[in-house]
């Protein structure tokens, strides 16, 4: 793929597609960017060919940004995804978006810290352990003193904090406490949202200029306290409306956990009111963490997009893991989903182990247990990475799906330095899918 210099491209891509006759289609992606002050405008196509020779031009997005950094807000006008929230929905769409975005400034810090407050008699000395290893000292004058947003070293799950208060006699008092750190958290007083309003495109990625019936999703998250997240989320059409309550709440010892529900109602279909509701926690606590999540829907439960066929009734996961940097990580999950008519009802075991063999080679590989409605059968992944120098990474992969299928997957690519620079990936793919024979190499 060759790219005009005239055009400002920042990105290309190419990728070649082979079968077993030959070549099949070659497909390319450009990416203009234009920034004028806060303004910036972003413009994404994709060229493919075939073997009747057609040429075919495709437009992805194309978008102009505005952002407010001092209130960390970005205004989207044009193509975007909106999302509903959890159980809600996640679509393309041509219209407005405004979000808060904190990662315009990437040094704040949006998820709770731990804090100690206290008081001294006189000037005195504030070490802080975390889990037996000093990670901070402060001096603290006589009065009370308030020591917030700490942490070290991005920190996470369970840990153990002490507070080594010392005077100038060498008189010392300790305190200790329990921190569960989260980034699923706000702290406190700080707002979350994405609001968009729009027409929903169709055939994304197929046709340039497809639109559909207009729509409004969003979701919007504030910190009630550094241990409680409160929030609502829902999407809306002519005909559509969906709507319900989000939670996070930080129980420290026992994890965190979250929850959401929602309704729908649909107005051209008589009584069509629906229901969902989802669970999840999580936990961490040094090598070990756990995960559970389970999600129920009513039959009657619509979304602005819904699937086709196969409504889902009830999806859950579960799973532990365990692991240190002398052994590697063993993990062990399961998942379940069930569909309205039960065509393809699927719960699998999955047993998984990763390692880093020396200090730039590790391995990752895993195998599970499928049963499925209509066929059941083992899958399993392999991946082997390899780090050669600062940025570069090369990587093999091998995947069997229960059905049989395969796929050899090889890449090698180089992360782009900050600022000017040159980055790179090639990936390339053989695969064998009920029978036939693909092979592809995209570079980018």
């Amino acid at each position: 793929t060759r790219c005009s210099r005239d055009w400002s491209s920042d990105v290309c891509s190419s990728d070649l597609t082979l079968t077993q006759s030959g070549t099949d289609s070659y497909g390319g992606a450009t990416e203009l960017g234009v920034n004028i002050g806060r303004l910036l405008l972003l413009d994404n196509h994709t060229y493919t060919t075939t073997t009747s020779a057609q040429y075919r031009v495709v437009r992805l997005n194309t978008q102009l940004i505005y952002d407010e950094p001092e209130d960390l807000r970005r205004w989207t006008f044009g193509d975007a995804v909106a999302t509903g929230g959890e159980l809600g929905s996640s679509y393309n769409f041509a219209g407005i978006n405004l979000s808060k975005l904190y990662q315009i400034n990437p040094y704040f810090v949006k998820q709770p810290l731990a804090g100690f407050a206290g008081a001294v008699a006189l000037p005195s000395r504030v070490d802080i352990y975390m889990n037996g290893a000093r990670v901070q000292t402060e001096n603290v004058a006589p009065g009370t003193f308030n020591l917030q947003n700490l942490n070290y070293r991005g920190a996470t799950g369970l840990n153990n904090l002490e507070y080594v208060i010392t005077d100038p006699f060498g008189r010392e008092q300790r305190i200790s406490s329990a921190y569960f750190y989260s980034d699923q958290l706000l702290a406190q007083g700080l707002h979350e949202y994405s609001y968009s309003a729009g027409v929903m495109r169709q055939n994304f990625g197929a046709v340039s200029n497809d639109y559909g019936a207009a729509a409004i999703s969003g979701f919007h998250r504030y910190g009630v306290t550094d241990r409680l997240t409160l929030g609502v989320s829902g999407d809306a059409t002519r005909d559509h409306l969906n709507i319900g309550p989000v939670m996070t709440f930080n129980t420290v010892k026992a994890g965190v956990i979250s929850a959401a529900a929602s309704v729908s109602h649909d107005s051209d279909v008589t009584s069509a009111r629906g229901a969902a509701v989802s669970f999840n926690h999580n936990f961490q606590s040094g090598p070990f963490s756990s995960q559970l999540l389970v999600r129920r829907l009513t039959e009657d439960y619509t979304v602005i997009n819904p699937p086709t066929s196969n409504k889902p009734k009830l999806q859950g996961t579960a799973g532990v893991s365990y692991g240190t940097g002398n052994t590697g990580t063993f993990n062990l999950a399961y998942t379940y989903q069930s569909v309205y008519g039960g065509a393809i009802d699927q719960r699998a075991t999955t047993l998984g182990y990763t390692r880093t063999i020396v200090s730039n080679v590790s391995i990752s590989a895993n195998v599970s247990r499928v049963v499925r409605t209509d066929a059941s059968g083992y899958a399993a992944f392999i991946n082997i990475s390899y780090f050669p120098a600062n940025g570069l990474t090369a990587g093999f992969s091998h995947v069997k799906s229960a059905q049989g299928d395969v796929a050899d997957q090889m890449q090698i690519s180089k992360t782009t330095p900050i600022g000017e620079g040159l980055g790179y990936r090639v990936f390339a793919q053989r695969s064998v899918t009920s029978g036939t024979v693909s092979e592809s190499i995209a570079p980018f």
